[in-house]
């Protein structure tokens, strides 16, 4: 199961029931995208919850109560039948800058804007608008 993506569907839906708090699946790829999300102020918060049927969770905190809608989109990029790679020339702005692509590069998982600063290319995971 793709994991990156069963997170971006329970964002994506517990945006469109106002649920403040959702449980996914955590790794460290999970973990570092959370990171980005909270950096950028599309999530609140998350921490480390208890082991649910043998798998590790993570709690996210989504704070709908103070912003309903934090984005419009989420879109999964590269998938697990079809990878997308693209070099940092070729990364574009999201929406003309008002969303973020999230690529996964050798030195970690970073934004589309970071990565082309460093001048480092990867496998782009998702979009988020």
């Amino acid at each position: 199961m793709d994991k990156i993506a069963d997170l971006l569907t329970r964002l994506r839906n517990s945006q469109d029931r106002l649920k403040n708090e959702i449980l996914a699946e955590y790794n460290i790829t999970i973990e570092a995208i959370l990171k980005i999300l909270k950096q950028k102020n599309y999530i609140e918060s998350y921490e480390p919850a208890e082991v649910v049927n043998g798998r590790r969770m993570v709690k996210i905190i989504v704070g709908y109560d103070k912003e309903p809608l934090r984005f419009r989109s989420v879109k999964r990029i590269s998938k697990q039948g079809v990878r997308t790679y693209s070099g940092y020339k070729k990364l574009k702005p999201v929406i003309g800058g008002l969303g973020i692509q999230i690529i996964s590069t050798p030195k970690g998982v970073m934004t589309s804007e970071d990565a082309k600063k460093q001048k480092l290319g990867g496998e782009i995971l998702c979009e988020i608008w």
